[in-house]
This record gives C-alpha cells, sequence and structure tokens, in this order.
C-alpha cells in the first residue's frame, strides 16, 4: 500500500471508537477537527496572499495592515506619488496622516520587544528606503509624516 494509503488507513481505524464514543468525547473529537481545519484554512489563505503580493508587486515584506493602507490609499485616488517631490501639496496628507496616527497613540508606538533587536534600526531603514529613489515624493512624504511624529513626541527610529 502507498505512504499515503497508510497514513489514510490508520485515521480511518480510529473512526469505528469515536462512531462508538460517548456523545461529549465525540464532539469534543469534532471541535478539534474543527479547529484544526479552521487553521490550516487560515493559515493557506494567508500563505496564498504572501504569494500574490510577491508576483503583483513588492509588499510581501510589508505586514497586511500596511498593505491594507496602502490600499485604501489607492482606493481613494490618492495622487501623491505622482507630484513633484517639492510639490506643496505634499505636507497636507502628511499632516493628516500624522494627526490620524497620533489621534490613537498606540498606532505609532513599536511593538514590545522590537528595541532591543540588534538590527531594528537596519530593518526599519530598508523598509523605509525601499525604492525612494523611484518615488521621490513618497520619500518626501515620509520624511513629513516621521517629522510630525517626533515633534509630538513619538520614538521613530533614526536611520
Amino acid at each position: 500500500m502507498p505512504p499515503e494509503g497508510l497514513g489514510h488507513a490508520g485515521r480511518q481505524r480510529h473512526v469505528p471508537d469515536l462512531l462508538d464514543a460517548e456523545p461529549e468525547r465525540f464532539a469534543t473529537a469534532l471541535d478539534d477537527v474543527h479547529r484544526r481545519l479552521t487553521e490550516r484554512i487560515e493559515d493557506l489563505i494567508a500563505r496564498r496572499g504572501t504569494l500574490h503580493r510577491l508576483t503583483q508587486d513588492d509588499r510581501a515584506l510589508l505586514p497586511d495592515r500596511a498593505c491594507a493602507v496602502l490600499d485604501r490609499l489607492a482606493g481613494r485616488g490618492w495622487a501623491a506619488g505622482t507630484w513633484e517631490p517639492d510639490d506643496p501639496r505634499i505636507e497636507e496628507p502628511a499632516s493628516a496622516l500624522a494627526d490620524k496616527l497620533l489621534a490613537n497613540r498606540a498606532l505609532p508606538t513599536m511593538p514590545d520587544g522590537y528595541h532591543h533587536q540588534s538590527d531594528a534600526a537596519a530593518r526599519y531603514a530598508l523598509v523605509n528606503h525601499h525604492r525612494e529613489d523611484q518615488a521621490p515624493p513618497i520619500a518626501r512624504l515620509n520624511a513629513l509624516i516621521e517629522a510630525n511624529l517626533r515633534a509630538a513626541g513619538i520614538e521613530v527610529p533614526c536611520q
């Protein structure tokens, strides 16, 4: 019998035990199977999303929360990426984004333990400066947001 057949047969061997089990044990076993399947499905969906991001753009390094923000900005027709780096209109979205972050002080806070990592600033710089040469207006926008956050007392890694 092929290896996958042995594994399948082994699982089937336990089915009569479960069918003869007390209702509580049977329900517990079904709940456990449901939980494990749900976890596996969620993991596969997350992997599919990561693979999709790898094929579509360079967002694979970004957490899902950052990707969601970028998607919302793009969905609103936000066009700062097409402006010139010295365009004064960049100051308005920078201020608005900083104000939004400052309205909920937990949002711009670094995760626990992040500061104690020896490469924390380097990793922040890697993501922060990625492609800034290809999108100077976005680099300026980011610098303005960081300046607003620092002025409000939020710690932003220096690079």
